[in-house]
């Protein structure tokens, strides 16, 4: 459930950075680019995390 979590939000980053249309427009000066960054960090952040877990559950598993 986390990889599919994750890899909607990365998906739903990449939209936002493509499309047009901003929910603050850059225009406005910092704001404007803040809510672009904040977008990508969360993605970047829930990303490095879902590998981390990823990683830790493959480690503890006895075959």
């Amino acid at each position: 459930m986390r990889k599919k979590t994750s890899l909607i939000l990365i998906v739903i980053a990449l939209v936002y950075w493509l499309a047009p249309i901003d929910f603050v427009p850059d225009i406005i000066p910092l704001l404007g680019q803040a809510d672009d960054l904040i977008l990508g960090a969360i993605a970047v952040i829930n990303f490095v995390h879902g590998l981390k877990a990823n990683r830790l559950l493959e480690d503890n598993t006895d075959y």
